[in-house]
This record gives structure tokens, sequence and C-alpha cells, in this order.
């Protein structure tokens, strides 16, 4: 089941996907007419990670918005051996029934095995 709000479907969005647009990459196109949302670690992921571009010489060339936060607890950090963060965006996504965006390989995997599907599929990865 795909989460929809008014009207929209609903895509949890994962730091190295934003930093990544933000860097110039074209979005995926199933991210077209989405509401996006995401875990509380988002914002400082999304800062550390421009930061670390900042240093390389990559410029932003977008500005990040402040995400919508939901933190209630879930166990799937030990099930899929996660970070805290990555497990942040797992259970977000599972919890408002969203589609999960993503470049982390790993919390990619998760999601699909979560019965969730992700964003960019594999064969649009890179």
């Amino acid at each position: 089941m795909i989460g929809v709000v008014l009207g929209l479907k609903l895509v949890v969005l994962d730091a190295s996907l934003a930093v990544a647009l933000a860097l110039g990459r074209a979005p995926p196109e199933e991210l077209a007419g989405a509401r996006l949302t995401a875990p509380p670690c988002f914002a400082a992921e999304c800062a550390k990670a421009l930061a670390a571009a900042a240093r390389k010489g990559r410029t932003p060339v977008a500005a990040l918005s402040q995400p919508e936060i939901d933190d209630a607890r879930a166990p799937l950090i030990e099930d899929h051996r996660l970070t805290e963060n990555d497990e942040r965006y797992l259970r977000l996504a599972k919890a408002r029934g969203a589609m999960l965006a993503s470049l982390d390989r790993k919390l990619r995997r998760a999601a699909r095995l979560e019965g969730l599907a992700v964003i960019p599929p594999e064969d649009q990865r890179r």
C-alpha cells in the first residue's frame, strides 16, 4: 500500500538522495507531485553531507527545507543492521505507508524487505 495525503503520494526522502538533488542530480520521476517527509535526523544528515561536499569543492545548487518529523520508536535497527538514523527513515516510511527515496544501498534493501517501494527504482539508480 502506498500512502496518499491530500491526493498526493507520500514519499520518505533520505538525506543521500536529498543531497544528490541539492548538488544538481536530476530528480527521479517518481518524486514529481509527491508529498515529501523525513525523520528528525534529516536536517543534520543533510547539513553534514553538504558541509563535506563544500570542503571537496562541490557547491550546492539548491536549498533544502525543514522536514516534517515523526519520532515514534520501532525495533528495525537489529533486524536490518541499520544505523539509528536509517532506522528512522524506514520506520517513518512504514508508519506512513510511504515510498522511500534513497541512494543508500543498505536502507533501500531494508525497505524492500519490509515491503516498501523505493525511489529511484534499481534500473534508474545511476
